[in-house]
């Protein structure tokens, strides 16, 4: 658990089996409200839950991914976009907060085989901090990142799992890419 001057910012890594479980919970306290963020992968192309306030439900083969959103206080506009599209589909969503709080955008891309999976966090001006984990194994590298400093913190999270998992690369900072592997 890492602690920062404005929250608390827990991350929980479990990974097992052939393509794994992935599990990543992002807690965000106090006046720029909650934020978490939970991935679970599973199976051939596994059960994707991410959960921004609340909670989210994702299941089946290739994942059904619901998405809510709560921001509290001052932290003005944000703007959801939700595509899905027939086989593993594609979600997009984006998340616009503003004012003092900075900046978040949210962008999920899911296509065909499961595999291509961007989100994109990006919070204002405030600092740093970086956590890397490299897992091999049958579902490949994990590489986690994590940027907080200073006040509130730059976070940025990406996971790169390979071969039968496809990629996914899931960066809170500036910018992702995903690929299939």
């Amino acid at each position: 658990m890492i602690q920062v001057q404005h929250g608390v910012i827990k991350v929980r890594h479990d990974i097992g089996t052939t393509c794994g479980v992935i599990k990543v919970q992002h807690d965000t306290d106090t006046t720029y409200g909650v934020i978490k963020v939970r991935h679970d992968t599973g199976t051939m192309c596994g059960a994707f839950k991410v959960r921004f306030g609340e909670r989210t439900t994702g299941d089946t083969t290739c994942g059904v991914i619901k998405v809510r959103h709560d921001t509290g206080t001052i932290c003005g506009v944000i703007k959801v976009r939700h595509d899905i599209d027939t086989t593993c589909g594609v979600i997009k969503v984006r998340h616009d907060t503003d004012t003092t709080c900075g900046v978040i955008k949210v962008r999920h891309d899911i296509g065909t085989t499961c595999d291509v999976i961007k989100v994109r966090h990006d919070t204002g001006t405030c600092g740093v901090i970086k956590v890397r984990h490299d897992i091999g194994t049958t579902c490949g590298v994990i590489k986690v990142r994590h940027d907080i400093g200073t006040t509130y913190g730059v976070i940025k999270v990406r996971h790169d799992t390979g071969t039968m998992c496809g990629a996914f690369k899931v960066r809170f900072g500036e910018r992702t890419t995903g690929g299939k592997v």
